[in-house]
């Protein structure tokens, strides 16, 4: 009978567990403007993301903010995968923005990830890119983002921009550069970014299953011996 109410207790626990990962994506697929314009959290599965910017970057880096023609162009398409506990956030629409071989245009995406549980992996690349690409990422993890040495990636048409973080981190601010063109001497263009967040099992989870797998690997070893 112990058994039986132990066993159903950790299925139980595991239960909510995967419901709370598997619940639906409360921020969907809206335009740049709309999540400029919020002040909350774009909750998507177990992270939250906000304070997105997007800026248009001149032959110098200098950066302006994006008028509202360009933010209501550029999508944000937030999803979860339960299974990996990973986030995926795709800002697309740039593919009007391509240059010839005369010219370079460039953008500078940021926001911020700040969730529940802690963050192992970030990884950007293009999507698809075409010509002349080149991109870089700055990251600080801590929001809001104040680093005296921020850590720096390069990606293109064919590597992503990759950061691994032992121990996991609590929080992210991103920076990410896209120019197109910057040697002006080929066509170039892209459609999106796709960034995946991923994310660490929630410590506290482990926790409150810890007591409960000692004492059901107990009871069976016991239940052997008789």
């Amino acid at each position: 009978m112990i058994n039986r109410q132990l066993w159903l207790t950790t299925a139980l626990v595991l239960a909510s567990g995967l419901m709370a990962q598997g619940a639906s994506v409360s921020c969907g697929q809206h335009s740049f403007a709309y999540y400029a314009a919020s002040e909350g959290l774009c909750s998507v599965g177990d992270i939250g993301i906000f304070n997105f910017e997007l800026f248009t970057l001149d032959t110098f880096n200098s950066p302006t903010p994006a008028d509202y023609g360009l933010l209501s162009t550029i999508m944000i398409t937030p999803t979860w995968n339960s299974t990996t506990g990973a986030a995926t956030i795709l800002i697309n629409g740039f593919t009007d923005f391509a240059v010839d071989a005369a010219h370079t245009a460039a953008w500078r995406v940021h926001f911020s990830v700040d969730p529940p549980p802690i963050i192992r992996g970030d990884d950007v690349g293009l999507d698809p890119p075409f010509g002349a690409v080149f991109g870089y990422q700055t990251m600080c993890p801590e929001v809001p983002a104040f680093c005296e040495v921020p850590a720096y990636q390069t990606f293109g048409l064919t590597t992503n921009a990759h950061f691994s973080f032992d121990p996991p981190v609590a929080a992210l601010d991103l920076f990410t550069t896209v120019r197109l063109n910057p040697n002006q001497d080929t066509a170039s263009g892209f459609d999106g970014l796709v960034f995946t967040i991923d994310t660490a099992p929630e410590p506290a989870t482990w926790f409150a299953l810890a007591p409960l797998t000692w004492v059901l690997w107990r009871n069976r070893r016991r239940s052997r011996k008789i």
